[in-house]
């Protein structure tokens, strides 16, 4: 936890833990103030899942938590989730959590109660959701969740449709609660804005052009992609946050 440790000192950002059914979410925020009408979620990356292919590592916590960067950089109120099981430890913890279970009904549930007790503690009725990585499709389901209240969608180096990710990686499918038909339907209200590295190996602009291709198709154009030639997967969220 070093880096989140640095990270949180040098933005003096002010941890907490949200308790759900199913796990403890380690969370940070970067304001005082005890209400926030608008507030940015920013939903953290898969994590360290695999020490190797076929191997899953016994603790995600991220080596280089760029959800948590990315919060440093925010000048605007917000909080950042963690996943389940990084950072802290839940008895329900076990790898299936961050391997083919990552966005299980579990996993979902859980983020439906934190961002619940969010809403409820600061008095908020307007919310800005940004995903990195496999926290792309999570921001994305909660929209759909709490789609009274989203007024925008950022995802960054997200994986907006595991089916189509584990098939371009040639990787076990993972368990997924909802479709990108059933995601599209209940947020086309929403503008999404999808951005992509050029140069990115693990969530490639091709997988991002063909979901947005997908949704302009069957009538949902409130979703739009933003290509950043020069990054790669760990690098592009510097032009999200002006580094």
């Amino acid at each position: 936890m070093d880096n989140a440790d640095t990270l949180m000192k040098e933005a003096r950002l002010i941890p907490a833990t949200l308790k759900t059914t199913d796990f403890s979410l380690f969370s940070a925020r970067n304001f005082t103030q005890p209400y926030q009408d608008t507030l940015t979620i920013i939903i953290e990356g898969d994590g360290y899942s695999w020490a190797a292919r076929n191997k899953p590592t016994d603790n995600p916590t991220p080596k280089d938590p760029i959800g948590l960067s990315l919060l440093s950089h925010t000048a605007s109120p917000a909080i950042y989730l963690a996943r389940p099981c990084q950072y802290i430890h839940s008895p329900r913890c076990n790898p299936d959590f961050w391997t083919d279970g990552r966005f299980s009904a579990p996993v979902i549930e859980s983020y439906r109660q934190a961002i619940s007790q969010i809403m409820a503690r600061y008095q908020t009725r307007n919310i800005h959701f940004m995903g990195y990585s496999g926290g792309g499709y999570l921001a994305m389901v909660m929209a759909t969740h709490f789609n009274q209240f989203t007024r925008s969608v950022t995802t960054i180096a997200g994986v907006l449709n595991p089916d189509d990710w584990t098939q371009y990686h040639y990787i076990s499918p993972l368990i997924v609660p909802m479709r990108s038909d059933d995601i599209l339907r209940y947020t086309g209200h929403i503008p999404f804005e999808h951005i992509c590295g050029g140069n990115d190996q693990i969530v490639p602009c091709t997988l991002t052009e063909r979901f947005v291709a997908y949704g302009h198709a069957a009538g949902f154009t409130n979703h739009r992609m933003t290509r950043d030639e020069g990054a790669d997967h760990g690098t592009v969220w510097y032009g999200v946050s002006g580094q």
